[in-house]
């Protein structure tokens, strides 16, 4: 792909050098630049072809697609309206300019454009794809379904439908409707790693966990350093008993991540469980030293100190500190603390 980029620009550098007004080789260079990472070639080469020829819509599209690709969102959406101004029917200047709305978070003023895409021309999946993802940042999860399905009905390998689709089953509660979503998702992209984690995910929610780790291994084949599936498949790892291989799972994750407060969280858990409580101690700190208000850490040195340790004192501190992070098991903490003190 590098090296069609660069025949493309030297094919039309070399043009623009003999035909200095022609609009169309500046547009064409601009867009080879924009698709090479070069913004700032780009904006010299699409601000020259706008210039040229400004009834020109093409001009005016390629334009608000450098700017968009730069997050310069209301000028890309003043030149989608200006090329859809010249030319009404242009569906890509219209899919985009819904799509700006959309990474503005202006929701208000997608949904009408991408209703009135469906108008122009009702068989593009895309569209509806576009319309159900505004629809349901707007709240309206309903509506946003029956668009994704009529998407799914256009394109029944739409990979990205069928995820939001399954993320809308699961918001509604119907982790079946979810499950078929994500096989779907599968079957259409089969070395996409997110759908297997996300069936993993949902799997765990109902209570299927041989299932969800299944799922999760699938997941890492595709993507071995897909540090949330290692972390979600030692978290059940654990809950089936299997310590070790959970602690190779949070180890891996942290290799991928040495910043990732939760797996040194239960690292310290696990290590609690097998008697490394040293390891234990460093793990827990280690959670807490990356994310102070790492309440859950507190509460579980807290436990630490009070079981096997017998450091009262270090555990009164430990659970004080969760209690004014806020834990939710500030009542259980409350508790330990008094029984520690009637204890002395």
């Amino acid at each position: 792909m590098v090296e069609d980029i660069e025949s493309i620009i030297n094919k039309y550098e070399q043009l623009v050098k003999t035909e200095a007004n022609n609009a169309g080789a500046h547009r064409e260079l601009g867009l080879a630049y924009t698709l090479k990472g070069d913004y700032d070639k780009a904006m010299n080469e699409l601000e020259t072809a706008v210039r040229l020829d400004p009834s020109g819509a093409d001009s005016h599209y390629a334009y608000g697609m450098a700017l968009d690709l730069q997050g310069r969102y209301d000028e890309a959406i003043g030149q989608y309206k200006e090329a859809i101004k010249l030319k009404n029917d242009f569906i890509e200047a219209r899919l985009s300019l819904a799509n700006a709305y959309v990474e503005q978070g202006n929701v208000d003023d997608a949904l009408p454009v991408f209703d009135e895409l469906i108008k122009i021309n009702p068989d593009i999946p895309e569209v509806y794809l576009g319309f159900a993802a505004s629809l349901y940042e707007a709240g309206y999860l309903d509506d946003a379904i029956e668009e994704l399905q009529q998407a799914i009905k256009l394109n029944p390998k739409f990979y990205e439908a069928h995820m939001l689709l399954a993320g809308a089953y699961a918001d509604q509660m119907d982790l079946n409707g979810a499950v078929k979503e994500y096989k779907a998702a599968i079957s259409a992209d089969p070395k996409n790693p997110e759908a297997y984690y996300n069936l993993g995910v949902t799997y765990s929610d109902k209570g299927m966990y041989t299932e969800a780790i299944e799922q999760y291994r699938h997941a890492l084949a595709n993507d071995p350093e897909f540090l949330e599936a290692h972390y979600n498949l030692g978290l059940i790892l654990d809950r089936k008993g299997q310590v070790d291989e959970a602690i190779n799972e949070y180890q891996t994750a942290l290799k991928i991540d040495p910043e990732f407060p939760d797996a040194y969280n239960r690292l310290g858990v696990d290590y609690s469980r097998t008697g490394k409580t040293t390891q234990a101690i460093d793990e827990f700190k280690k959670a807490f030293e990356l994310n102070p208000g790492f309440a859950q850490a507190h509460f579980n040195l807290g436990m630490l100190y009070e079981g096997p340790l017998k450091k009262p004192d270090e555990a009164v501190k430990s659970y004080n500190k969760y209690i004014s992070l806020g834990g939710p098991r500030a009542d259980e903490a409350r508790t330990a603390i008094a029984d520690i003190k009637a204890r002395k």
